[in-house]
């Protein structure tokens, strides 16, 4: 069983703690321990032991040292640990971001993100296409660098009311390709919120 606090047992031949394993432990050459607690997040994860063929050979100086051991090796586990499940939230996310990517690129639908003050942050090839650039082009432009100077305008206020209102917007707008044709195309914008629900 695990325990909290370190036992250090300067002769296990006369110590009570050691009368199951006391036979054992002498015919081995061992006379004397210390058991120290290790902590994984805060609870019992497991022993650090150490035996001595000495009687007497735990002292003071020696318990403090085993101690700091301890310690030092109850940070490591937790750094690991944080580690760990830092390696498994990053993979979740690569994995959530690629099935989000080739949802975005595989839909028969023109995609895009922009952030709260209307600059684009990706979108899909679709959508890319009508603009005439690739993707990966697209993230800090804004609706002027695509639109008529009136279009890019309005386009932002429907950005603007989305994000002051929380709420979406289903509308047909007017839309032009790079062939500057005008068309009226079937447009809905969403708030795209984050985890405190920004």
């Amino acid at each position: 069983n695990l325990t909290i606090s370190s036992l250090a047992l300067p002769s296990i031949s006369v110590n009570p703690a050691m009368e199951a394993w006391r036979d054992r432990a002498i015919a081995n050459g061992l006379y004397s321990s210390i058991a120290l607690p290790l902590f994984n997040g805060g609870k019992p994860y497991g022993t650090l032991t150490a035996y001595a063929s000495e009687i007497d050979f735990i002292d003071d100086e020696l318990v403090r040292l085993f101690e700091k051991m301890a310690d030092n090796l109850t940070h490591a586990i937790d750094k690991f640990n944080q580690e760990e499940i830092r390696r498994l939230d990053n993979e979740k996310l690569r994995q959530s971001e690629e099935r989000f990517r080739t949802l975005v690129e595989n839909l028969p639908l023109k995609i895009f993100i922009k952030d709260a003050n209307s600059y684009y942050v990706s979108c899909n090839e679709l959508f890319a296409k009508d603009l005439g650039i690739s993707s990966s082009e697209i993230s800090g432009k804004t609706d002027h660098d695509f639109f008529p100077h009136e279009l890019a305008d309005k386009y932002r206020k429907n950005d603007t009311h989305i994000i002051e209102s929380g709420e979406s917007i289903d509308l047909h707008e007017k839309y032009f390709l790079q062939d500057g044709v005008e068309r009226f195309v079937h447009v809905i914008k969403t708030p795209f919120k984050n985890a405190e629900g920004q």
